[in-house]
C-alpha cells in the first residue's frame, strides 16, 4: 500500500473538502518527512552489528560469518541510505517507484540484523551477546514505531521482519528457552503491531484535521476577500446612485421654491409647494447619509482640520435644534469653564453633534435632555443624555451596525434611516476619538464623545 493509499484510507469524509494538490503534497512531504527520519538509523544498525559481533566473540570464532554480516549490513544501509536521497532530491516529484524502492530497502535491513543476530543467538544461547541481540532487536522495533509509523505496512514489515526469525529461531531450538523466545517474540510483535496502528491512525488524524483547517481557512479567506469587494462594490454603488438622485431632486427643490415665492402663487399652491420643499429638503438629508455612509467605507472622506471652540460650536448645534422640542421637553446646555480649543473639522464635529442631539430630541417625549462639555483624563468629553425611550440590552451591540434601528416600531414612529450613528463613530473615530453609549429601556440613553485635546500625529 502507497503512501498515498494510506492517506484516502483514513481521509475518507474529509476527501471531498480537500483540494487534490494539497493532498498530493501533504503525502509528499510525508514521504520525504520519513524519509529524512531514516537515515539517522543507519549509524545505529551498523554499530549494533559491530558490537554484537565484538561481545560475542564471533570476529574471533567465525570471522566469516561476522565480515559477511558487517558487508551486508552496510550494503542494505547504502541502499536504505540512497533511497532517502532519491525522496529528498529538491523540487522532484516523487513516483511510486521512488516510494517502493526506499521501503525495500528500509525492510532489508532489520532482515539482515535479524538474520546475524539469530545465528549468534542459536550458536551461544547462554552467552552475554543473546540478552544484549535481543535487547537491540526490541530497541529497533520501538523505534520504528514513531519512525515510520505514518505509513503502517512499511512499520508492520519493519516488525515482523525483526520478531518472526526470532520466533522461527525460538522453534528450531526446541528447549525452555527456545519456547520462552518464541512466546516473547509473538506477544512483544502483536503489542508493536497494536501500538503501530494506533499511532498511525493518531498521526493521519491530526494530518488531515490540520489540511481540513487549511482548506476551510482559505474558504474563509476567499470569502472575506469576495465580501470586501461587494462592500466596495455596494459602496460605489450607493454613491453614484446618490448622486443621480441628487440632481433631480435639486431641480424639483428649486421650482417648489420657485413657485413658494412666486406673487402669482395662491395660498393653497404655497401650501402645496411648502410641502414639496420639506419632503424633499427630508429626502435630500438621506440621500447625503446614504452618500456619506459610502464615502466612509470607501475610505473617500478626508477631514479638514482647523482650530475649533467646541464649546461655542455645540450650543449653536443645541440652540438649533430647540425648535424640534415637544412636549414640554426641556435642553440644557452646561460648559466646564476654561474648555480648551481643540484642533478638529468642524463641519464634521457639527455633523455628529446634529445626530446626537437631535436623536436625543426625536427619541424624547418627556423630560429633559442635557448637553454637558468638559475636561476628563487629557480628553473633551461631550455627554448627550436624555430621558427617551432608551435602548434594551439586546438591541444596544447593534445600534452602530448601518441600516439598523432598535426595533421596527421606532423605525415607523421616529422614521430615520439608521445611518446617522455609525457615520457618527465612524467620523469620530477619524477624529482620534470614541463615542461610547450607556442606556436602559425605558430609562433614557447617554452617548458620550471623547476627543483628544491634541490630535495623534498622522503616520
Amino acid at each position: 500500500m502507497h503512501l498515498l493509499d494510506e492517506f484516502n484510507r483514513h481521509s475518507q469524509g474529509a476527501v471531498e473538502l480537500l483540494d487534490p494538490k494539497a493532498v498530493r503534497a501533504a503525502v509528499e512531504q510525508n514521504l520525504r518527512q520519513l524519509a529524512r527520519y531514516s537515515t539517522p538509523g543507519m549509524p545505529v544498525l551498523v554499530l549494533a552489528v559491530f558490537v554484537l559481533a565484538a561481545v560475542s566473540g564471533d570476529l574471533a570464532v567465525h570471522a566469516t560469518r561476522s565480515t559477511l554480516a558487517c558487508v551486508a549490513i552496510l550494503l542494505t544501509g547504502s541502499w536504505r541510505w540512497y533511497g532517502a536521497r532519491r525522496l529528498l532530491r529538491p523540487e522532484a516529484r516523487l513516483s511510486s517507484k521512488d516510494e517502493m524502492f526506499f521501503a525495500l530497502g528500509v525492510l532489508s535491513t532489520p532482515l539482515v540484523w535479524v538474520g546475524y543476530a539469530a545465528s549468534v543467538v542459536y550458536t551461544d544461547p547462554g552467552g552475554l551477546s543473546t540478552p544484549l541481540a535481543l535487547c537491540f532487536s526490541a530497541a529497533l522495533c520501538s523505534s520504528a514505531l514513531p519512525t515510520f509509523g505514518l505509513w503502517v505496512w512499511l512499520c508492520l514489515g519493519y516488525v515482523l521482519a525483526l520478531n518472526i526469525p526470532l520466533a522461527l529461531l525460538g522453534i528450531l531450538m526446541g528447549d525452555a528457552f527456545g519456547w520462552g523466545l518464541l512466546l516473547g517474540s509473538v506477544f512483544f510483535m502483536a503489542f508493536c503491531t497494536a501500538q503501530a496502528k494506533r499511532i498511525n491512525s493518531a498521526l493521519w488524524q491530526g494530518q488531515i484535521d490540520n489540511l481540513v483547517l487549511d482548506a476551510k481557512s482559505h474558504e474563509l479567506e476567499d470569502a472575506k476577500l469576495a465580501a470586501e469587494v461587494a462592500n466596495r462594490t455596494k459602496s460605489e454603488f450607493l454613491a453614484r446612485m446618490s448622486h443621480e438622485l441628487r440632481t433631480p431632486m435639486n431641480a424639483v427643490l428649486g421650482f417648489a421654491q420657485i413657485i413658494n415665492r412666486s406673487s402669482e402663487a395662491t395660498e393653497t399652491l404655497r401650501a402645496h409647494s411648502k410641502q414639496i420643499i420639506e419632503s424633499g429638503n427630508y429626502l435630500t438629508s438621506l440621500i447625503n447619509e446614504i452618500l456619506d455612509l459610502a464615502k466612509v467605507e470607501a475610505g473617500r472622506i478626508t477631514l479638514e482640520l482647523s482650530e475649533v471652540d467646541i464649546a461655542a460650536l455645540s450650543k449653536s448645534v443645541s440652540d438649533s435644534l430647540r425648535a424640534a422640542l415637544r412636549g414640554g421637553v426641556l435642553l440644557n446646555f452646561s460648559v466646564e469653564d476654561g474648555l480648551p480649543r481643540i484642533q478638529s473639522d468642524p463641519i464634521r464635529l457639527r455633523q455628529v453633534l446634529v445626530n446626537l442631539v437631535g436623536n436625543a430630541i426625536k427619541f424624547t417625549d418627556a423630560g429633559r435632555v442635557d448637553v454637558d462639555l468638559g475636561v476628563e483624563g487629557g480628553e473633551i468629553h461631550i455627554r448627550v443624555r436624555d430621558t427617551g425611550i432608551g435602548i434594551s440590552a439586546a438591541d444596544l451591540g447593534h445600534i452602530f451596525d448601518p441600516f439598523v434601528q432598535v426595533d421596527q416600531s421606532s423605525t415607523r414612529r421616529y422614521g430615520g434611516t439608521g445611518l446617522g450613528l455609525p457615520i457618527s463613530r465612524q467620523l469620530v473615530e477619524m477624529m482620534g476619538g470614541r463615542i461610547l453609549v450607556e442606556s436602559a429601556e425605558g430609562k433614557g440613553s447617554c452617548f458620550t464623545v471623547c476627543l483628544p485635546l491634541a490630535r495623534p500625529a498622522e503616520d
